[in-house]
This record gives C-alpha cells, sequence and structure tokens, in this order.
C-alpha cells in the first residue's frame, strides 16, 4: 500500500520531527502522569484528597473499601511520583495533595469530569 500524504513541504515535515524529538520527554512525562491516574483506586484517593484536603490511612482505606495494605500501596505509589505528601501525628499518618497533585486534582475533577 502506498502513503499519499497531503501536500506538505519538507520543511514542515522537518519541523514536525525535530519538535517531538524536543518535546519526547514531557510526552513521557506526560506518559507518566496519565498512567498513575490511570488506576480507579488511586484516582478516587486522589479525589477524596481534593475534596477533604487531609485524611489518615485508615479512612482513605475505609472510604475506598479497601484493605489497609492496599489503600497504603496505592499511596506509596502516589508519594513516590510527588502526587500526595504525608506526615505523621502519634501512631497516624495522614495524606494530602501535593502541589503537583492540587493543580492535577484541580484540572481532572472540574474541567475534565464535565467532558466524560
Amino acid at each position: 500500500m502506498q502513503c499519499l500524504p497531503p501536500q506538505r513541504s519538507n520543511q514542515t515535515l522537518k519541523n514536525l520531527a525535530e519538535t517531538l524529538q524536543k518535546d519526547a520527554h514531557y510526552l513521557n512525562a506526560l506518559a507518566q502522569h496519565l498512567q498513575m491516574i490511570a488506576n480507579t483506586q488511586r484516582l478516587k484517593i486522589l479525589w477524596l484528597l481534593w475534596k477533604e484536603s487531609a485524611l489518615c490511612v485508615c479512612e482513605l482505606s475505609q472510604l475506598t473499601q479497601l484493605s489497609f495494605s492496599a489503600t497504603s500501596q496505592h499511596l506509596k505509589k502516589l508519594k513516590e511520583d510527588n502526587w500526595v505528601v504525608s506526615w505523621r501525628q502519634g501512631k497516624t499518618i495522614f495524606y494530602q495533595l501535593s502541589d503537583k497533585g492540587k493543580q492535577w486534582a484541580q484540572y481532572l475533577f472540574t474541567s475534565q469530569m464535565e467532558t466524560v
């Protein structure tokens, strides 16, 4: 099969290829972010933290109906990718959205929920 593309100059194609190469790092980072939130349970955790600002692991576990261990694993991944921050108060660990998490949550849960 032969490709018969629209008439584009070689310079246009060269510019597109250069731009794609230049933006490859950004596109890879974006893909990583989207993979992190592609998990429904992690998305639920982000939504809960966006709504309530800070919750402990046991509250998140109860609300998501996940085991404490599973909730902790999701939170660990979110923390490693800088979506959430945590702090200890006695024996209880609390989580809240990081600045990055807040920006993404605002985008996801306001503008995008209307388009789904």
